[in-house]
């Protein structure tokens, strides 16, 4: 299968928000410039986060020297892309042509200021050059969908939205070297939250002094035992929740919570791909996956959430 160069495509798109879901409508005009007929029968998304919809007037036959038009609904799950591409295959003729529609969202700054309800350094996932912490922020507006959650540096690994209590909780990380550097020049960690609420894209941000983050790594360092037995028997304090085995080979288990209020456990990788998730269950099989260190989140039926580190033998 190979591109052609024989249509021109002109595309018109149409965006509006329904339920806080960002929707465009395009009308796709096709002008066959070839001397074959063109069967056009199938429309696919080049783009992650782009989700085809639905399609009117197609599949379609365009003659030679004609122009045919068809439409189709996608929807957009990033508001921060700026373009989405779409490929249509000509079964006639075994090709392809691709085109583009420009994405512009709106979004607007917050009108209720976000709030940092809990930030913890994780000693369980940290290590002495990355840093972990978890963190939970309140949206005081109570949106109805939330887009993305990052953070100014690095990244946000994880983050599970609570409408009912209108809560992120999730996990990110930062390069100890740079919030070292960070702190010293008085600079801030931010949080972004993009969201919707009464179908208006909203952009929420909050921040707080890379000082004062390097200041709970420093006092969790001061107060760790010396050994790592003592350190693990104060983590499970700490925390409640703990692995068994840890490290394992086929089946982890986690213990410090009744086994009935599990909600979920999701296994990702330590940049945040999710591997496994199982509901109910404190249980997880881990025969199948690579040797290596990994993070498990809990999910409690209360909606707390945890997350402890996890080594694959």
């Amino acid at each position: 299968m190979k591109p052609t160069q024989n249509f021109d495509i002109k595309v018109t798109p149409t965006q509006y928000i329904e339920d806080c879901r960002i929707i465009y409508k395009v009308d796709v005009t096709i002008c066959n410039n070839g001397s074959n007929t063109a069967c056009f029968d199938a429309l696919s998304s080049l783009i992650s986060g782009i989700n085809i919809l639905g399609t009117n007037n197609f599949p379609l036959t365009v003659s030679p020297g004609d122009c045919k038009t068809f439409d189709f609904k996608f929807e957009v799950t990033d508001p921060l892309a700026s373009s989405a591409t779409f490929r249509i295959y000509d079964k006639c003729n075994d090709c392809y042509k691709e085109f583009t529609v420009d994405i512009n969202v709106e979004i607007v700054d917050c009108e209720k200021e976000i709030v940092i309800k809990d930030l913890k350094y994780n000693t369980d996932v940290s290590n002495e050059n990355v840093s972990y912490f978890n963190f939970s922020l309140y949206l005081p507006s109570n949106p109805q969908a939330i887009f993305r959650v990052w953070s100014e540096p690095y990244q946000v690994i994880d983050h599970i939205y609570n409408s009912s209590s209108s809560i992120i909780d999730g996990l990110t990380m930062f390069d100890y070297g740079v919030l070292t550097q960070m702190a010293e020049n008085g600079e801030e960690v931010c949080f972004h939250v993009l969201m919707c609420q009464d179908n208006i894209i909203h952009e929420c941000v909050i921040c707080i002094d890379a000082h004062e983050l390097l200041m709970m790594i420093e006092q969790v360092a001061k107060s760790t035992p010396s050994t790592p037995i003592e350190h693990e028997k104060q983590q499970n304090q700490q925390d409640n929740l703990y692995l068994i085995p840890n490290p394992a080979s086929n089946y982890v288990s986690v213990e410090g919570i009744k086994k009935d209020n599990i909600s979920e456990l999701l296994l990702l990788d330590m940049n945040g791909k999710s591997i496994i998730k199982v509901q109910s269950s404190n249980t997880l099989d881990i025969q199948n996956i690579s040797k290596g260190t990994y993070i498990l989140r809990v999910i409690s039926n209360n909606n707390k959430v945890y997350y402890l580190k996890l080594v694959k033998n």
